[in-house]
Formats: C-alpha cells, sequence, structure tokens
C-alpha cells in the first residue's frame, strides 16, 4: 500500500510538472554588453577606439562593439559590476563572442588576439591571467582553435566563442590567509564598493579592426543529480521530493553537504535557493531528455502536448474517475 501511495504520489507531482514546465535550461547568465543602439554599455578603453557597430560580429541583437587596436592592450574594460556581484560569484565563465573578418584586418599577415583577462577592484587589486594558459586556464575554451591559440586569429575568420574560467583567478597579494581564489577575496570583503573585468585587445598592423559581442557571465544552475549516481534522470524526482521536505537531513544524509554544495546540485534555476521551483526545472530537463538519464522523450515537446502526456497520467495516477 505504501508502495502504491508513493508511486501515486510521485505521478502526481511528476505530470503537474510536466503542464506546467517545458524547458531546456538551467541556467541564468547574464549578459554585461550587447553593445546595442549606438551604445558601448559602459564599458571602456585604454586608449584604444571601440564603438558601437551595427551589422557586424553582432550575436546578440543587431550590433557588436568594433575594436581598433593602437598599441594600448587593454582594449575593453567592464563598466563597475558591483551590482551583479552576486551573479560574478555564480558564475562559472566569463564568455564573449568574438569575430575577425579577414577584410578589416587590413593586411594578410595582420596579427589580432585578444588574450589577456583581469579583475580589477577600488582595493587596488589587479589579477591577470591569460586565456588557455597554465594550469588556471585548462578550463577555458575558444570555439575555433585549439587551447593554444585561444584567442588568436591565426588566418582563421568568422565568430568564435572564448570562456573564461572565473573561478582559476588567483587571489590578489593583498589577500588573508585562507583567500585562496579572487572570488573568495570578494566575498570577504564587502567594503570592495566596486570592480571590474579588463580584456587585452592586440593587433597589427594599426588600423586593424575586430568585433566583441554577447559579454556575460554564464552562470550554471545546478545538475539535479540528487541520488549522486552521475546521471540526471527521473530517477532523482523522488529523491529530490524529499530532499525539499527537509534540506538539512537532505545534506546530512548525503556526507554533510555544505550549502553550495547543495545549491550545485539543487539550484536548477541559478536563484541562488532550491525551491519547489527548481523541482519545475528538474522534472523539465527529465522529460526533454536534457538530463543524462533517459525518459523516452522527443526533443522539444510542445506545450500542448505536455498537458495531454500530463492529463494521461493524472486520471489513472491520482485516482481522478470519470461519472458513471
Amino acid at each position: 500500500m505504501n508502495n502504491f501511495r508513493l508511486s501515486r504520489t510521485f505521478y502526481c507531482v511528476l505530470a503537474v510538472g510536466l503542464i506546467a514546465v517545458c524547458s531546456r535550461s538551467a541556467t541564468a547568465d547574464v549578459v554585461i554588453g550587447d553593445f546595442e543602439n549606438g551604445s558601448v554599455d559602459g564599458w571602456t578603453s585604454q586608449g584604444e577606439t571601440i564603438s558601437s557597430v551595427m551589422g557586424k560580429g553582432n550575436t546578440l541583437g543587431a550590433s557588436s562593439v568594433g575594436i581598433q587596436p593602437f598599441g594600448n592592450f587593454w582594449g575593453l574594460i567592464s563598466p563597475n559590476l558591483n551590482s551583479h556581484r552576486d551573479d560574478f560569484l555564480k558564475a562559472s565563465f566569463l564568455s564573449l563572442d568574438l569575430t575577425f573578418i579577414r577584410a578589416d584586418l587590413t593586411d594578410p599577415s595582420s596579427y589580432a588576439q585578444i588574450q589577456a583577462f583581469a579583475l580589477h577592484d577600488s582595493s587596488g587589486s589587479f589579477v591577470q591571467r591569460n586565456i588557455g594558459a597554465g594550469a588556471a586556464g585548462a578550463n577555458d575554451s575558444d570555439s575555433k582553435q585549439p587551447l593554444a591559440r585561444a584567442g588568436q586569429w591565426g588566418g582563421v575568420d568568422g565568430t568564435r566563442t572564448l570562456n573564461i574560467d572565473l573561478n582559476s583567478f588567483a587571489a590578489p597579494s593583498a589577500a588573508m590567509m585562507g583567500e585562496t581564489s579572487y572570488k573568495q577575496y570578494l566575498t570577504n570583503h564587502p567594503e570592495i564598493a566596486s570592480f571590474d573585468i579588463w580584456i587585452s585587445c592586440q593587433a597589427g598592423p594599426l588600423l586593424a579592426t575586430y568585433y566583441a559581442d554577447n559579454i556575460k557571465l554564464v552562470i550554471p544552475g545546478g545538475t539535479g543529480d540528487f541520488d549522486q549516481n552521475g546521471k540526471t534522470e527521473k530517477a532523482d524526482i523522488p529523491v529530490m521530493l524529499t530532499a525539499l521536505a527537509d534540506l538539512n537531513a537532505y545534506k546530512s544524509a548525503h556526507n554533510n553537504l555544505t550549502d553550495p554544495q547543495l545549491l550545485a546540485i539543487g539550484d536548477m534555476d541559478a536563484d541562488g535557493k532550491v525551491t519547489n521551483a527548481d523541482l519545475q526545472k528538474l522534472l523539465g530537463v527529465v522529460a526533454s531528455g536534457t538530463g543524462s538519464g533517459s525518459f523516452s522523450a522527443v526533443p522539444e515537446p510542445m506545450s500542448a502536448v505536455l498537458a495531454v502526456i500530463g492529463l494521461a497520467i493524472i486520471v489513472p495516477a491520482c485516482g481522478i474517475r470519470r461519472r458513471v
């Protein structure tokens, strides 16, 4: 009887979720540069020429930022990101779309690249590293070039996406003992009122122009792997239901998970909490087949189809009977 009741409850909740959500994404990325309507969105440069450009290099909206380096190295400097402090601390990567067009580089022998990234703040800290360099750059990526040439034109035209691991920036020299990363340093110093991101822009000969767009903080949602078997699948749903009833008990039962570890599993909508809204996200991921398990799903089911499926489950499972 208990097994029957659990099964009925499980399918009822699953059905409601199928009707309520048709979601394939558990991320909540924050765009900090889209350069629309003639604006550079508060970005500045240390001596290079930057401007909003319509119709070239645009991957988000109609415009990108055109960059014309003049040998001053730091071509793009973000506005103060303190209003996005929580987003920055949750983000795994800084991502940007970079476009090289041979004709705009003025010379077939040109070199053009974006390689160095730095985190700077009002305390005077300045932490710099190159994309793809050393152990800190192991998780970086360039969608068109191998890691050893990440950020370089190298004769390869078109748009590529660069991803820079924000978790691997070292703590600044002013950091206290135990602060091993810049994020830990920023977390422990709420008095820091401003911080920004610096991006190098280099090219030769001069007068070369290239483009960047869709600069964003990539914030991952939780994995949804509540039973911690390395897969996200339908078996995680009843475990999540139990966890939501008592999150502390769930953490204790799973090797005393810390709060960040719990969020990494259960914060599917990346809002900094584990709630019923995350259950809906998990249901959507499992039903749409985007998890690592299988649910006999079609790739992109329409809401109406999900509603029919949900009703088909609700009627037998929840005890709803047609009156005779």
